[in-house]
């Protein structure tokens, strides 16, 4: 997104909150990843608006799962950061982005107590297994290998990998996903994309949000993503490795580790195409692309 792309949809968001009442508001970002995250000063909401995302994903059916599933988390006292009451949270359609209001929470910058962030994981987890039926159905099973197909086959993928590259990407997702399918463990709502970013330490205590890649899988999908980028590139490796330690419910090592290879294509996938001209970003690209070719065949 460019600097004007960034002021259209400040407008966007500030119409939107005259329109729901929330008077004039002043709309910065705060918050540039596959999402924009918007404060709407001096409001205590934050605007959520897919951009990156929307290149493989229907934007409004993902936020309308998101909102009405954290609010569902919120109202059973989850350590979660909820979206707005009712119909405010949206998803809203507005100056052509699609828009969902969540509450604001004082980030401290601390990064959160690893044992505190084990404790909040395994209470969404007792939270997810509580979801009603309707609810869950509008989730799918095991979505991280749905999109990597569908990924493989975006143009900015093919751009940016080899052909050899796709072809690695495509023979180990499918021989994983079968492995993890075949395995007889019951499957769950789980967060998704569980990591130190989506970890925040809050005024109100440890908080996990952004809820939007939440599937049906194993809870040692989430926990693959707290540690697969300690494992494949050395990132964040003491609160990693100890968030891990600290989970207080059982967990099973084989399905841990086909999850930390599944999640690391899965992130290489997605990365090919939000990485653009990031020379960090595409650094690890690079770096998780050498530690999928370095995997025995399966």
């Amino acid at each position: 997104m460019t600097p004007r792309d960034d002021t259209a949809l400040a407008q966007a968001c500030a119409t939107l909150a005259r329109r729901l009442g929330l008077g004039e508001t002043a709309p910065e970002v705060i918050g540039r990843f596959s999402n924009r995250a918007l404060w709407l000063s001096p409001q205590p909401v934050v605007a959520r608006v897919p951009t990156g995302t929307t290149a493989v994903r229907n934007a409004n059916a993902f936020a309308a799962r998101e909102c009405a599933l954290v609010q569902h988390l919120a109202q059973q006292g989850a350590p979660v950061i909820g979206p707005l009451d009712g119909e405010r949270a949206g998803p809203h359609q507005e100056g052509g982005w699609t828009i969902s209001l969540w509450q604001r929470a004082r980030v401290l910058p601390a990064a959160p107590d690893p044992v505190e962030s084990a404790g909040a994981l395994a209470a969404c987890h007792a939270a997810l297994r509580a979801v009603p039926p309707p609810l869950q159905a509008r989730f799918a099973r095991w979505q991280p290998f749905d999109e990597v197909d569908r990924l493989l086959a975006h143009a900015a993928v093919q751009a940016r990998l080899s052909t050899e590259d796709r072809a690695l990407l495509a023979a180990q997702s499918a021989a994983l996903r079968a492995q993890l399918e075949a395995n007889t463990a019951p499957l769950q709502l789980i967060h998704g994309d569980a990591h130190l970013n989506n970890a925040l330490h809050t005024a109100q205590g440890m908080r996990w949000h952004d809820w939007e890649d939440a599937f049906l899988g194993p809870v040692e999908w989430d926990l693959a993503c707290v540690v697969s980028g300690a494992r494949v590139l050395g990132s964040h490796a003491a609160w990693s490795e100890a968030v891990l330690a600290a989970y207080p419910a059982p967990w099973d090592a084989e399905r841990l580790h086909l999850c930390i290879h599944a999640r690391t294509l899965f992130t290489v996938a997605w990365m090919a195409v939000l990485s653009g001209d990031d020379a960090e970003k595409l650094a690890r690209l690079q770096g998780r692309l050498r530690w999928l070719h370095e995997q025995p065949a399966a």
